[in-house]
């Protein structure tokens, strides 16, 4: 967190944009360490995480659709419970979360209930 909140900002779009790049791609690793960071990230950032959080709590949907669809073969339980941490802080960190475009669709992915029935919740 430190290393972040020291960061420029140019430097500090860039980081996002390279995990936002890791939560949407095929590695799980990957998935699960993007995850990681983004809510460290949030955290840090706190309510200046806004200008973010349209890109991050769209990504962090995205991987638990990857995530959901990965578990029919072995389990991401550890990546879901990452994202699902995120996306906490997330909406701790933003009052204004709820009043964004396409909110109610991106919460209902993270919130579907393959996930709340997963046997690891």
């Amino acid at each position: 967190k430190e290393l972040m909140a020291r960061a420029p900002r140019k430097q500090l779009d860039t980081l996002v944009d390279l995990i936002l790049e890791w939560a949407g791609g095929s590695e799980l690793l990957l998935r699960r360490a993007a995850a990681q960071v983004l809510g460290l990230l949030v955290e840090q950032q706190g309510s200046g995480a806004e200008r973010y959080m349209g890109r991050v709590l769209s990504a962090l949907t995205h991987s638990v659709t990857v995530s959901l669809s990965a578990t029919e073969t072995g389990g991401e339980w550890e990546s879901i419970y990452h994202l699902l941490t995120a996306a906490e802080k997330l909406h701790a960190a933003l009052a204004q979360l709820p009043h964004t475009p396409d909110y109610l669709s991106d919460v209902a992915l993270l919130l579907c209930s393959r996930v709340l029935h997963h046997r690891h919740t």
